[in-house]
């Protein structure tokens, strides 16, 4: 389960804005090692003040995401994703990768949602860049809706206090 809360407000004005998403996958392992399928249903409720049952606060999605390993360190994705946002269906084709560049260096998410660069300082410190994005709707009344499109660029640092601890 996936909770979103966003809090926009001015000196007249406050609302908050929840999303609760519920995926659900199946991954399929192909005869051939080198592929891979995902496929995945996402019930969301997006609403302003707290979650309701109200209908018109649902959406649905889903995922497919095809994964091809061409080497032990390098894996491609790519797939479509699609779901019922208030505006009407919003379908994104995705790509991906998952690739150890070397001992230290990792590239690695699904685009246009996340990727992330991650170089291993030494064993106990790693740190990188991270992008997060996504688009979403949030039902304020029957006919009217707000879309947020969010996208975030981070760095962190890690501190692996023993290999399963980190700070």
């Amino acid at each position: 389960v996936d909770k979103h809360n966003y809090q926009f407000k001015n000196d007249s004005y406050s609302t908050r804005y929840l999303g609760l998403a519920a995926p659900l996958f199946f991954v399929h392992q192909w005869n051939n090692a080198k592929w891979k399928t995902s496929v995945g249903f996402i019930f969301r409720n997006n609403s302003i003040d707290e979650p309701s049952p109200n209908k018109n606060s649902f959406q649905y999605g889903g995922v497919l995401l095809n994964t091809y390993g061409k080497k032990g360190n390098l894996k491609f994705k790519f797939g479509v994703y699609a779901n019922t946002e208030f505006f009407g269906l919003y379908v994104m084709p995705i790509l991906g990768i998952d690739w150890r560049v070397n001992k230290k260096l990792n590239v690695f998410g699904v685009l246009p949602s996340s990727m992330t660069v991650e170089y291993k300082i030494n064993h106990a410190i790693h740190t990188g860049l991270v992008f997060k994005g996504g688009t979403a709707s949030y039902r304020v009344e029957d006919e009217f809706f707000y879309r947020l499109d969010d996208n975030n660029l981070k760095i962190f640092a890690d501190a692996y206090l023993t290999d399963h601890v980190v700070f």
